[in-house]
């Protein structure tokens, strides 16, 4: 068998088994992918073989169901990228964590007013709580390489007013230097001690 041959047939069998979700309605594929995201695939499969109202009366395999919810959650996200982008140009929100903490405050508002659903609730607040000290960490990482970074500017700049200063120093002394470096009864250590001295003054740390 061909190449071009087997990726037909492979596109044809991919077709086939995913053909079950022609026969929902954009509702019944809603219900479905909630199924999908609370159930295991296999109970999601018997409870579609059901006849309705209990399922839907269809026979699919695993494999296609598993293809549904990778396909049907791409095109969610792609929905909400696409919202994301629009209210982001009105200001609203920058990114998913801002809208995620967003939509939190309006479930929180809601559960208190006496309404709405407590599901994943607490799951959602937890992770906008671990995203909201993520970027809280990022920004404080974010600090201290800001001050790190101009600690480093800083001890350049105070290394380079040191050496100008040393220079200086020993220009003005250049005198009284080669005397001491001409004495023959001192060795090298007490050479540069009275050199230190004469520059920088007596009673330096050591």
């Amino acid at each position: 068998m061909s190449k071009e041959s087997g990726m037909r047939d492979e596109m044809s069998a991919k077709t086939r088994s995913d053909s079950f979700a022609t026969k929902l309605s954009e509702k019944e594929k809603d219900t479905l992918y909630d199924w999908l995201q609370v159930e295991s695939y296999a109970d999601v499969k018997k409870k579609l073989a059901l006849p309705r109202p209990e399922g839907f009366g269809i026979e699919t395999h695993l494999t296609s169901l598993k293809r549904f919810f990778r396909t049907r959650t791409l095109e969610l996200r792609r929905e909400a990228a696409e919202e994301l982008s629009r209210r982001t140009e009105g200001g609203e929100v920058r990114n998913f964590s801002e809208a995620a903490a967003e939509t939190l405050e309006f479930v929180g508002y809601d559960l208190a007013s006496g309404g709405g659903s407590a599901a994943n609730f607490n799951d959602l607040s937890r992770w906008v709580g671990r995203t909201q000290g993520l970027d809280l960490k990022a920004g404080y990482l974010r600090v201290a390489q800001e001050h790190l970074a101009l600690a480093k500017e800083q001890l350049a700049l105070e290394k380079k007013k040191f050496e100008f200063n040393a220079a200086r120093l020993a220009l003005e002394h250049a005198a009284e230097l080669t005397a001491i470096v001409k004495q023959p009864s001192l060795d090298d250590e007490e050479k540069i001690r009275r050199a230190r001295e004469r520059l920088f003054g007596p009673n330096l740390p050591e």
